[in-house]
Parts: structure tokens; C-alpha cells; sequence
């Protein structure tokens, strides 16, 4: 009599080749988890440029004679370890991006129209900062004499924090040197920015 033999897998085969298909799902899983977080990243960074972009165009529209630069001891001077906005997203050092030490009346470097006007200021508007959602409409307004180190806004989705600050540029007249930074938090809750800064003369 003659034995038949039938071809197959064992179970063992079958058992290594789930094995090694696991493995190669849970690869693609992480790689998959990466490319959202990416994308997400991305889509910031896009956001973040754009409303910089129109706050710096917004800027550079006006005259220089209506650019006022902010008054010596205006700026921070230094980033206290309390403040994260500015300490965790890579400003440390970065002075020329410094935001004036608080928003709206006590300061006198604000132009109109840029930022939203705080609360209780409806004729002229000394306000620095304040947010803008990335359609570069809404957004909310900093509370007058408000610091940005202590502003802690709920920011809905696609929001972020922007401010510019305006200085005379050193050794030459008719000139100012303008900076814009727009500030978010990422999908780990880190700070990070987007810098602009470009010089106006007549």
C-alpha cells in the first residue's frame, strides 16, 4: 500500500510566522503614530508662519514716523525661570524677541489695529500680545497691564499667542527694527515658537 503524504505547515511554522507578522504590524504601528505626530507639527508650523507673516505685514504697512518704539526698560531683560512660554520654546538668549514686561496702558509702544484692544481700552491701543486662531480671525486679548510670563489664556484649538515688539534701529535715524513671535504649545505640552524680524526705514 502506498502512504500519501500531504503538504502543509506545521504548527510551529505558523507559529514563528504570526510571531514575525506581529512584529512587523507593531513597526508600522509606531511609524504610523510618528508620521501624525509629524503631520500635526507641520500644520503648526504652517499656522505659526502665517499670523506672523500678516502681523509682520501689518507692521511694515505703517509709516515709520507712526512706529513707535517702546521706551528703554519697556522689554523683559531677562526670562525668569517661571515663564515657559518663553523659556521652554528656545528664547533663551534671544533678546531682540523679548516681550515688553506687561500689555496696554502703562506702556506706550502699542500700535493701533494690530493687536485686539484689552478690555476697558476702546479709543487707543497700547496692546503688545494677545492670540489669533490660524484663519487669523478671533482669537482673545490680553487684560490691560497683564503680563505674557503670567497670561495663561485656555487656547482653543489652532490658537496661538503672538506678539511684536518695536525698536529704534542703533546708529540710524528714521529706522526701526520690528520682531514678531508667535508662541504654541505642541502635542506634548512643550512650548515652541515661530520668529520674524526685519528692519523699517523711510
Amino acid at each position: 500500500m502506498r502512504r500519501r503524504f500531504q503538504n502543509g505547515f506545521t504548527l510551529i511554522e505558523v507559529m514563528v510566522a504570526m510571531v514575525v507578522l506581529s512584529i512587523g504590524l507593531l513597526g508600522l504601528a509606531g511609524i504610523t503614530v510618528v508620521v501624525l505626530r509629524s503631520n500635526l507639527l507641520s500644520q503648526q508650523i504652517s499656522d505659526a508662519t502665517t499670523i506672523a507673516t500678516d502681523m509682520m505685514e501689518g507692521l511694515k504697512r505703517q509709516s515709520v514716523s507712526s512706529l513707535t518704539a517702546c521706551p528703554a526698560g519697556s522689554f523683559l531683560t531677562a526670562i525668569p525661570s517661571s515663564c515657559p512660554i518663553l523659556s521652554d520654546s528656545g528664547l533663551s538668549g534671544q533678546t531682540a524677541f523679548y516681550p515688553p514686561n506687561t500689555n496696554g496702558s502703562n506702556t506706550s509702544c502699542g500700535i493701533t489695529g494690530i493687536t485686539k484692544y484689552p478690555t476697558g481700552m476702546a479709543v487707543t491701543n497700547n496692546s503688545s500680545f494677545d492670540t489669533s486662531l490660524a484663519t487669523l480671525q478671533g482669537g482673545q486679548s490680553a487684560p490691560d497691564t497683564q503680563a505674557l510670563c503670567t497670561w495663561n489664556p485656555t487656547l482653543a484649538q489652532r490658537e496661538y499667542i503672538r506678539w511684536y515688539r518695536i525698536t529704534d534701529t542703533a546708529g540710524v535715524t528714521n529706522s526701526k527694527d520690528l520682531a514678531v513671535v508667535v508662541a504654541w504649545k505642541d502635542k506634548f505640552g512643550k512650548w515652541r515658537n515661530i520668529r520674524l524680524s526685519t528692519t523699517k526705514t523711510q
